[in-house]
């Protein structure tokens, strides 16, 4: 017990303690009074963490991507496709214990910023560039992925051979502003939340194991029977990607913390081995340069937004570009 206790009476004795330990009673380590500090105000968890008291110590419950044990730190960003980069792709060779976790139970999640209506989010299961097993024998492709048609979430699975596809409609993801996506897979049912309200769920028409062997972010799977366009690949910000099945999590974390100070940070263990071209994929959210173009008119002065720009227009003039005249 920690804390402090009043008025203790056992067996009509009473338990004091400025006593001397006598036959019926023995204190240990017990001080006079109940001496403490508030723990939780002011709030020691930053970033709008929830402080609990826990009398000599706190507890932050941190909202992603912020890190216990004090919220201070968050998973680093990473920017794909960014300024005329047209290939940006993160490829993770899944550990062979996440892949035995999985097979059943999936619980896939991260962050995702962008203004561009199409791309792959990512592609979880068979590795497409080993169809064949090792006497030739073809094997079963599963798989599950996300990606982007008009600025929506699509949802693909395939199992036994059947491919599914799932449209979650009512939210446009491409509106520049940061989603947290959420694909939950059970050999029965299939769920996507988006900023934790769920969006969709519907009951699958084939069960099945999932085989993640790879999974790819940013890009879609490679495929010899099919051509890959510019615009299948993601524009934009994925963040604190989370993989679990429910009870055990992992993380794909594309690029380390740096941290100011000793601060033990509590992450959870890797999904897998990482493949990262750092030339395409960036670390942190950076912006293109959409002034450089000069696109504002009539001496409108040009602002970078994230992936956008706005013009601050001179007297008389208004619209995206400054390029109608306002009549006074």
């Amino acid at each position: 017990f920690i804390g402090c206790m009043e008025d203790v009476v056992i067996n009509s004795h009473w338990v004091l303690p400025d006593q001397q330990s006598n036959e019926f009673v023995n204190l240990t380590n017990i001080e006079i009074g109940c001496k403490r500090d508030e723990q939780c105000d002011p709030n020691p968890c930053h970033s709008k963490g929830l402080c609990t008291d826990l009398w000599y110590k706190f507890s932050c419950q941190c909202q992603r991507p912020h890190l216990a044990p004090t919220c201070k730190y968050s998973i680093v960003a990473a920017t794909f496709g960014h300024e005329k980069t047209k290939k940006s792709a993160v490829i993770v060779n899944v550990s062979d214990s996440a892949r035995r976790a999985i097979r059943s139970v999936l619980d896939i999640s991260m962050f995702i910023r962008t203004r561009q209506p199409t791309g792959q989010i990512f592609y979880l299961g068979s590795d497409p560039l080993q169809p064949f097993g090792p006497n030739g024998e073809p094997r079963e492709q599963t798989s599950i992925s996300a990606t982007l048609s008009k600025g929506e979430l699509i949802v693909n699975m395939r199992f036994n051979g059947t491919p599914e596809s799932y449209a979650v409609g009512g939210k446009q993801l491409d509106d520049g502003y940061q989603t947290l996506i959420q694909v939950i897979r059970n050999s029965t049912l299939v769920q996507v939340k988006l900023n934790g309200t769920e969006y969709f769920r519907k009951t699958l028409s084939t069960t099945g194991q999932l085989n993640a062997q790879v999974l790819y972010l940013g890009a879609p799977a490679p495929a010899s029977d099919s051509f890959i366009d510019d615009k299948d690949y993601f524009k934009g910000i994925i963040q604190d990607v989370q993989v679990s099945n429910g009870s055990h999590a992992m993380i794909v974390e594309l690029y380390p913390l740096d941290t100011e100070d000793d601060e033990e940070l509590f992450l959870p263990p890797p999904f897998g081995l990482i493949t990262i071209d750092r030339d395409s994929v960036l670390s942190g959210e950076v912006s293109d340069d959409l002034c450089r173009s000069m696109p504002c008119q009539h001496g409108a002065t040009c602002k970078n937004t994230w992936n956008d720009f706005v013009c601050e227009c001179t007297k008389c003039y208004k619209g995206k570009l400054c390029q109608d005249i306002e009549f006074c």
